[in-house]
């Protein structure tokens, strides 16, 4: 018996073939990973702007590490205007407050990842979201509390983004410089 999944194509020239059509769509969550300078956020950004552009999909970039100007100044270099298709509609972009490490730190984890995910899942009912990055989580779930505590975050994190927002999800993280030094694709 072979399984049929709705497929959303990322776009990308020659990576939807490799993914046999691209992405599971809607309620999936995919962790790309790779040292700096791999393309995590080119490939991220690429899936959102293909979305919109090729597919009619609106999407959300929530920017973990960026400033909203760092952006806009990052993506103008390869002709993409973000704040255009924010204009006009297909797409938000979220950048969390600078001090919500802190409040991480300083609250349950939980509470933080649940709040986080009724956020977004405000702004992708508002824009119709079908697609959503966050880039990269590293920041959001570096917290100085017990692995356990940790996973729980995670978790809570990702299966309430995939439970209550239910789009196709790009997350990305950073390796160690000295580790595979690949792009991956987890899913």
């Amino acid at each position: 018996m072979s399984l049929y999944y709705d497929l959303v194509p990322t776009g990308i020239p020659g990576l939807d073939e490799a993914l046999g059509g691209g992405l599971i769509r809607g309620g999936r969550t995919y962790l790309i990973s790779g040292e700096t300078g791999t393309g995590k956020t080119l490939l991220s950004l690429s899936f959102l702007i293909n979305g919109i552009y090729k597919y009619g999909e609106p999407g959300i970039y929530v920017s973990v590490d960026e400033t909203y100007d760092q952006l806009m100044n990052g993506v103008r270099r390869f002709g993409w205007d973000l704040e255009a298709l924010r204009e006009q509609g297909y797409l938000e972009v979220l950048i969390p407050e600078m001090d919500i490490i802190e409040k991480i730190r300083e609250k349950d984890p939980i509470t933080i990842a649940r709040s986080l995910v009724y956020t977004i899942a405000d702004y992708a009912k508002s824009l119709e979201a079908q697609r959503l990055v966050i880039d990269p989580i590293a920041p959001l779930v570096t917290l100085e509390k017990d692995v356990q505590v940790l996973r729980e975050y995670i978790r809570a994190l990702v299966m309430g983004i995939e439970r209550e927002v239910g789009v196709t999800t790009i997350i990305t993280t950073e390796i160690p410089t000295g580790g595979q030094g690949n792009l991956e694709i987890w899913s």
